[in-house]
């Protein structure tokens, strides 16, 4: 066009393009900081620990984001959930919180299943069967033998996790109550996988036995 450097409207462009370019991947590189950050702040309104407690719970998420994988946010995730489902006086023991998370974390891979999933299936089964949640060590620690018990039976049996978690929804509270144990209810729900019944329809039938 008559009267207009090209070249100089090029090169203007080329820069700006540039520029966004370098925004882009900036605001992409920090993204993950945003998230942690957000995480960590709503961690800190849940339980009310700030300051070193709260870095400290933050490099546990970071310890195990590194030895499951994900991202440490994903792993704080996981610390909200269990205290949303056993409530904020877990995260009085980080001890026993990393080790629900850990517990949780190694369900989930050996299964296959997303940290939620796992969760869910770990903190429902603890609720039925009336597990004290007064005391977060002894909490965790039978956190710990359902996640053995789980995962056993998902590997030996015919039932998944979910199904299993499905089951004990329905009958968890009557087998408590009953006196059986969650290892005894786990292994009942894997024979009656084996005939066909999963899921809530397993737990059904398991309560009206009970």
């Amino acid at each position: 066009i008559k009267g207009i450097n090209t070249s100089k409207v090029f090169n203007a462009a080329v820069i700006a393009n540039t520029v966004n370019t370098l925004n882009d991947t900036f605001q992409s590189s920090i993204q993950p900081f945003v998230n942690y950050n957000k995480q960590l702040a709503d961690l800190s309104a849940i339980t009310g620990v700030s300051g070193g407690g709260l870095d400290d719970l933050g490099q546990k998420a970071r310890n195990l984001a590194l030895q499951f994988g994900g991202t440490a946010s994903e792993q704080i995730e996981s610390f909200k959930g269990v205290l949303s489902k056993l409530g904020p006086d877990i995260a009085k023991s980080p001890e026993a919180l990393n080790k629900m998370a850990i517990a949780i974390n190694t369900v989930a891979k050996a299964s296959g299943l997303d940290a939620t999933s796992s969760m869910d299936a770990l903190t429902t089964s603890m609720l039925q069967f009336g597990v004290d949640l007064s005391d977060p060590v002894k909490a965790a620690d039978e956190m710990n033998k359902m996640m053995n018990t789980l995962a056993a039976g998902a590997k030996y049996g015919a039932a998944e996790i979910p199904q299993v978690s499905e089951a004990v929804k329905v009958a968890g509270v009557a087998a408590y109550g009953a006196n059986v144990s969650f290892e005894e209810m786990n292994a009942a729900i894997q024979a009656m996988a084996t005939g066909g019944k999963f899921g809530a329809e397993a737990g059904t039938a398991l309560r009206n036995v009970i």
